[in-house]
């Protein structure tokens, strides 16, 4: 609107302003590896790798009188891009072999990902004309070194086979940096469509640990066979645990086995979980909302309720079903159920006008909401895996399998933790596990999924011809009435593969043959018809057919 009348130039404005699906990226890939023997019992390994992605991506369109444009910098509106460049590096090197009548493996590892975040032809509306349109935001780094020692042998202790012993020492250095972007990506409201990391997000922390194994297999008799592990870990932030492992399998006849395993797990929260901040646009109700995720140990998400990470604790039992009715078909039948206490999940958006005047006096204006990483919930997964696998020869035509499987599953929440007191005196209304999150942890993937694959070969040619059957599932909204329920489909993929000599092999391909697409999204959730899926639930995207070439060289 101009003077209050309607602007004439959008009666012509037949340009795209916004950008759906994947980002544009490029991609450059090195890796190395290699063997060289240095006696007849050991030999020297390493590989290496590195790779640098660039990537291209869009935010929402800011059209010329948003309060979030500078209009004598972007006269018709803007489209921000975020402009990312990730950088990958890892070594690894080791000696394995026999000594001792001992076979060992000792290696040492190490792993890095920078990733840079840039924006670009956007604005920051606090500096007004004087702002730049393009900012570095800062950096996310992880690193990672590890040292492990393992060793195997086989002792006789009067049993029809030997006894194997495995066990091992692992020690794990792990880092963790965010690096502030410029002052003009982060001050004030900060850089449209990514504000720059603050000073005050910095970090660099780093945590330890030690963890040792143990592991026990053997033949009881010709038909009982079972195997012991147990797993000692010591953090430096977290403490200490012992988890252990028993799986045993006794066959019936010679066709016919039963198998199962109880064990418990442990997993620490990653530091990324722990300290990780950033501003991102979701969308609750169909509104897009600009909701802050902050690190758990910030004095703002504490006043949200935040509590320190501890760690999630699983305990997990499976029972499963080995049959061979003929020498070229075998079928699987498993079962499992596992408990997970303490499970780390993002805390629902907590948004509001009384969240909203919060964040703006801790000098976060035009945020509207927050959240936080939180161990809010107990959650029980059970579910059935069949799998049935039968190999033809087809003489002269060649060899044929045919892979099916199906796998049904569920989880349920057993607990939710109550609202802590500090966010309900913020606003009774705010939920810190609402009902988006417990629709996405109980019904946001299909319970039913099947696969049916056929693999073909003869001489030079492999072919493959595959599809995949995704049920059901749900997208939960704040608003019960919008919530949606995505139907099943069905995707095939194809290829073939010419092997041209021993080393070098070429092979086309077409992921999603027929062009498959999920239900688009009821107009309520669809941003005026802008968004027409539900972006980060299909479980095989939005983006259709998709055709491939690919030349293998081997040496």
């Amino acid at each position: 609107m101009i003077n209050g009348q309607p602007d004439p130039r959008e009666a012509t404005f037949d340009r795209i302003n916004h950008r759906f699906g994947d980002s544009a990226v490029e991609d450059q890939m090195l890796f190395v590896n290699s063997v060289v023997p240095l006696t007849e019992q050991l030999e020297f390994y390493s590989f290496a790798n590195y790779s640098r992605r660039e990537g291209d991506s869009a935010g929402f369109f800011r059209r010329a009188l948003d309060t979030r444009n500078v209009p004598v910098i972007h006269p018709e509106g803007f489209l921000p891009l975020i402009l990312t460049q990730s950088d990958d590096v890892s070594a690894f090197g080791g000696i394995r072999g026999d000594a001792a009548g001992w076979g060992f493996d000792l290696s040492v590892g190490y792993g890095s990902n920078d990733f840079d975040f840039n924006v670009g032809n956007s604005v920051n509306t606090s500096l007004g004309a004087a702002s730049p349109t393009e900012f570095f935001a800062g950096t996310l780094k992880n690193e990672q070194t590890t040292v492990n020692l393992d060793v195997t042998r086989g002792f006789d202790v009067g049993l029809a086979y030997p006894l194997n012993v495995a066990a091992g020492i692992e020690y794990r250095r792990d880092t963790y940096q965010i690096k502030p972007g410029q002052f003009e990506s982060f001050t004030g409201s900060g850089s449209q469509v990514f504000p720059g990391f603050r000073p005050g997000d910095a970090v660099n922390q780093a945590r330890h640990n030690w963890s040792g194994y143990v592991e026990f297999d053997a033949d009881l008799t010709d038909k009982l066979s079972t195997s012991f592990a147990a797993r000692y870990e010591d953090y430096s932030d977290f403490g200490t645990t012992l988890s252990g492992k028993l799986s045993s399998r006794y066959a019936f006849t010679e066709r016919v086995a039963l198998r199962g395993t109880i064990s418990n797990g442990f997993r620490a929260p990653s530091l990324s979980q722990q300290l990780y901040s950033t501003t991102a646009t979701n969308f609750i109700g169909g509104v897009p909302f600009d909701v802050r995720t902050f690190p758990v140990t910030s004095p703002i998400a504490q006043a949200l309720g935040a509590e320190p990470l501890d760690a999630e604790e699983s305990t997990n039992f499976s029972l499963g079903l080995v049959i061979q009715p003929t020498d070229n078909w075998s079928v699987t039948l498993d079962g499992y159920h596992v408990k997970v206490r303490d499970r780390i999940v993002l805390s629902g958006n907590l948004t509001g006008a009384a969240v909203r005047d919060f964040l703006a006096t801790q000098g976060f204006p035009n945020v509207d909401g927050g959240r936080y990483f939180t161990n809010a919930v107990d959650t029980t997964t059970e579910g059935i895996d069949l799998v049935s696998t039968t190999d033809y020869d087809l003489g002269s035509a060649g060899a044929l399998t045919v892979t099916a499987a199906l796998n049904y599953n569920t989880t349920d929440l057993d607990r939710i933790a109550a609202n802590p007191a500090v966010l309900e005196a913020v606003d009774l209304n705010l939920q810190r596990i609402d009902r988006v999150e417990i629709g996405r942890i109980t019904k946001g993937v299909p319970k039913y999924k099947g696969v049916l694959g056929l693999d073909w070969s003869l001489d030079r040619w492999s072919a493959r011809l595959g599809t995949t059957y995704y049920g059901t599932y749900w997208v939960f909204d704040t608003v019960p009435e919008e919530d949606q329920k995505f139907g099943a489909e069905w995707v095939f993929d194809t290829s073939v593969s010419f092997k041209v000599n021993k080393s070098f092999t070429l092979t086309a391909g077409v992921d999603n043959l027929t062009d498959e697409l999920p239900d688009e999204v009821i107009p309520a959730n669809s941003f005026n018809g802008i968004l027409p899926f539900s972006g980060g639930n299909s479980p095989f995207g939005f983006n259709g057919r998709f055709f491939y070439g690919r030349a293998t060289l081997r040496f």
